[in-house]
C-alpha cells in the first residue's frame, strides 16, 4: 500500500470521526435546550446557576420537612405506645 493511500484512509477516518462528533454535539445541544426549556417552564429559572440555587433551597426544605416528620412520628409512637 502506498503512503498516499494510507494518508487518504486516515483522512477519511478523521472526516468520519468529525462528522460523528458533530452529530453527537448537535444531539447534546438539543438535549440541553430541552432541559433549559423545562427548567424555565416548570421552575421559572433561566440559568444553571439559578437551577443549582433552587435545588439547594429545595433540598434544605425537604430535609427540614423530613426532620419534622420524623419528630412527629416519634411523638406519635411514644404517645400511643408503638
Amino acid at each position: 500500500m502506498s503512503k498516499e493511500t494510507n494518508i487518504a484512509k486516515k483522512i477519511v477516518r478523521l472526516r468520519e470521526k468529525i462528522e460523528s462528533t458533530k452529530t453527537e454535539l448537535n444531539r447534546n445541544e438539543g438535549q440541553l435546550d430541552s432541559f433549559m426549556h423545562e427548567l424555565k417552564e416548570q421552575f421559572k429559572v433561566h440559568t444553571i446557576k439559578q437551577a443549582e440555587e433552587l435545588l439547594e433551597k429545595m433540598t434544605k426544605q425537604i430535609n427540614s420537612l423530613q426532620t419534622k416528620l420524623e419528630k412527629r412520628i416519634t411523638k406519635l409512637e411514644k404517645d400511643y405506645d408503638f
